[in-house]
């Protein structure tokens, strides 16, 4: 299961303010979304966000499988349906897991 309470969630936001020097682009080191998995008995990651995020490629080569969700829309369905977010600085992920019924963390 994609979504199920085994599996992580990480959004990455990057693009439009990663680059620019913006206040929202500054973003946790990528060993503490590591942490997470050390602290909880996930068996696998999925990481919905920007595919120019610095993060991406260290998240890939952990220990758990982990899968890149690239489609925008899929983005949304799997924050939507998550049991496990893992988000940072973004207030349209912020919003969206709002309307989440899964949410455990």
């Amino acid at each position: 299961n994609d979504t199920g309470p085994e599996v992580l969630h990480i959004h990455l936001r990057y693009g439009d303010v990663g680059k620019s020097g913006h206040m929202a682009g500054h973003q946790p080191p990528c060993i503490a979304y590591k942490r997470f998995l050390e602290m909880y008995p996930f068996e696998s990651v999925r990481i919905v966000g920007e595919v120019d995020h610095p993060c991406i490629a260290q998240i890939m080569n952990w220990s758990l499988p982990a899968t890149y969700v690239s489609s925008f829309e899929q983005g949304i369905c799997e924050l939507m349906l998550a049991y496990n977010v893992a988000l940072h600085g973004s207030s349209f992920a912020n919003s969206l897991i709002l309307f989440n019924e899964n949410l455990q963390r």
